[in-house]
């Protein structure tokens, strides 16, 4: 990583903190953070692209929530559905009815 972003490591930052990250294509990843915004603290799922300077860049794509137990809790659900049509749709396509 070539930017400026804190790392999840336990202590408490006035900036957003990275806690998951993954890659799309070569110049393109999906970061999550915990940060603050108007004194709410949010998690923030967001395309990140990478710059000309080898930083990465947030995009407008993306899902700032609330960080709350609720909204964690709801987003578990929706990843859980998801997983399980993915397993479908394998499944189907395995099985050549797709």
């Amino acid at each position: 990583m070539t930017d400026n972003t804190k790392r999840s490591t336990g202590e408490t930052t006035d900036g957003p903190v990275v806690i998951h990250e993954w890659p799309l294509a070569s110049n393109m990843i999906v970061r999550a953070t915990l940060g603050k915004y108007h004194g709410r603290k949010i998690l923030d799922l967001r395309k990140h692209y990478e710059a000309a300077d080898g930083c990465f860049m947030p995009t407008r794509k993306g899902l700032a929530l609330e960080f709350s137990g609720e909204n964690v809790a709801e987003l578990e659900k929706a990843v859980k559905v998801a997983r399980k049509e993915l397993q479908k749709e394998n499944a189907e396509a395995s099985d050549g009815t797709k």
